[in-house]
């Protein structure tokens, strides 16, 4: 199933890779309204409240936090592109830090049965970690199955 906003209607799978651990995911309770510092967004997102926002909390998802999406998902401030999306890499965010990477893909996408590339947001952290660079699907026609790849980890803080 899709859910809100209509560009992301269609079916798809949100595949939530976390950078904490099971109990700082069971704490995001959207009570917390800390935003990133706008210079540990990555480059190319937009944050994931935009400027302005009254109540950031009512943007929050429990047990996931903040979404930032790649400038790409608009066609200006605070106006997503026209039509469906088809695939894209999300940033998650709870207390000011980056909690998870998500990418989002539509089954009209894997239904195509060919690879696919998503840019990785490349935050500051806050905290030291290898850090993957790359995400890549990629389509084994002898199983019809799909190996999700993050690879060419870095050492980040």
């Amino acid at each position: 199933m899709g859910h809100e906003p209509d560009r992301y209607g269609p079916p798809h799978f949100d595949f939530h890779f976390y950078g904490v651990d099971t109990a700082a995911v069971a704490a995001v309770d959207c009570q917390d309204a800390t935003q990133p510092d706008p210079a540990t967004v990555p480059a190319g997102w937009a944050p994931p409240v935009p400027p302005g926002v009254p109540d950031p909390t009512v943007m929050c998802v429990p047990h996931m936090g903040y979404h930032a999406l790649p400038l790409t998902e608009f066609s200006g401030p605070g106006q997503f592109q026209a039509g469906a999306f088809d695939q894209v890499m999300v940033a998650g965010f709870y207390r000011g830090q980056l909690t998870f990477i998500e990418p989002m893909v539509t089954l009209a996408a894997l239904e195509r049965k060919s690879d696919f590339v998503l840019p990785v947001p490349r935050p500051r952290l806050g905290r030291p970690t290898r850090y993957p660079t790359t995400f890549k699907g990629t389509y084994d026609a002898g199983t019809d199955s799909y190996t999700l790849t993050f690879s060419s980890f870095e050492f980040r803080d």
